[in-house]
């Protein structure tokens, strides 16, 4: 058989391998092999792949330390400031305590959300229910939905395939995407959260008529650290693109006919080969 592009690992050297039948008078009389020594070429591009890996830490490094940094600096400054109070401002003390378990709490979800991003855990794989993930999951949200007057519609097709993944951070990413629609909206507003299946994927559509989201901050939405919100860290977004892509689908945004931005993700059913390794 014809062999073409192989490479192959012999004593430490990669050789690319290509291999053809010699005919004569369409007679076989032999076997014609070429071997290329791309050694050098594969290490070089072990070693970008190497730099470029480091490259991408150390801008995601810098920009935890920068987002640390805020709450650090506010924390200290409290500190000094008690440290300068007299004993008898006891209930001012407090409440300035509450806001400093604030900022804690915040350098708490920085450093959380920052090494999910960075050492995510590996997936632990199953066959999903569908139909049971999305109800159960829609469901932690009706109480607040009535609680802040929002109008929650919810549409699913019967008989939903199952999906192959790890359930947990599925849930992780409707989750997230949801509650992002819920911070877009204000009180009368409306949301709209769609399944269906098309060309053996299930599509998810989470939708708002909030104020919505601008071509440029659609293009930055999935950089790490890149957040509208005044209290978010924006690893969110980051997170859920990896897992989405990890088990072989594929999330975007888009304007929504309701005003407000449309999330959709595309997941294969079940194929338990779209789980990409780690």
């Amino acid at each position: 058989q014809p062999v073409k592009n192989k490479e192959i690992k012999s004593r430490n050297r990669y050789l690319l391998v290509n291999k053809t039948g010699l005919y004569i008078d369409n007679n076989f009389v032999g076997t014609i092999t070429l071997l290329n020594d791309v050694t050098e070429k594969r290490e070089h591009e072990e070693k970008m792949k190497h730099a470029s890996t480091l490259s991408v830490m150390g801008e995601l490094a810098a920009a935890t330390a920068h987002e640390i940094k805020n709450p650090l600096t506010t924390i200290q400054g409290f500190i000094q400031f008690f440290m300068q109070q007299p004993a008898k401002k006891v209930c001012e003390v407090n409440s300035h305590l509450e806001l400093l378990l604030d900022e804690i709490e915040r350098i708490n979800k920085i450093i959380t959300d920052f090494l999910k991003l960075a050492r995510p855990e590996q997936p632990k794989l199953a066959h999903i229910n569908t139909e049971k993930l999305l109800k159960n999951t829609l469901q932690l949200f009706e109480k607040e939905a009535t609680y802040r007057n929002l109008n929650l519609q919810w549409k699913q097709e019967e008989n939903l395939p199952e999906i192959y993944g790890d359930p947990d951070q599925i849930k992780q990413v409707l989750l997230n995407l949801i509650q992002n629609a819920f911070q877009a909206c204000s009180s009368g507003g409306q949301i709209k959260f769609t399944a269906d299946s098309a060309n053996n994927s299930l599509i998810v559509n989470v939708e708002d008529d909030g104020i919505g989201i601008s071509d440029d901050v659609q293009r930055k939405l999935f950089q790490p650290f890149f957040t509208t919100k005044e209290m978010g860290t924006g690893l969110g977004l980051p997170i859920s693109q990896r897992i989405i892509e990890e088990h072989g689908g594929e999330i975007k945004v888009d304007r929504s006919s309701l005003g407000g931005a449309r999330f959709t993700i595309k997941l294969p059913f079940h194929n338990n080969n779209t789980i990409k390794e780690r």
